[in-house]
């Protein structure tokens, strides 16, 4: 049983892994959206575009960050079973 919780557990670290990538993009989507709306108005849409690309480099480093600290805790955790 103890086998199908951690399989369960590193699926569920793989989903938060991809959430936070697309709520961040999503975010900074959101940001430039509401600067473009209510600070530059003119600007249509170089502001919502620069805070996308922003976004998706963020998010693509935190998720490189978070998928090899998950891997690396697996590997780890793998070596210790196996005799």
């Amino acid at each position: 049983m103890a086998d199908r919780s951690t399989d369960m557990a590193r699926g569920v670290k793989g989903w938060a892994i991809a959430g936070n990538f697309a709520f961040g993009v999503v975010g900074m989507v959101l940001v430039g959206w509401l600067l473009e709306k209510y600070v530059w108005p003119g600007a249509s849409p170089w502001v919502m575009v620069g805070f996308a690309v922003a976004g998706v480099v963020a998010g693509g480093y935190r998720f490189i960050k978070d998928a090899n600290e998950a891997n690396r805790a697996f590997a780890g955790r793998r070596s210790h079973r196996d005799p």
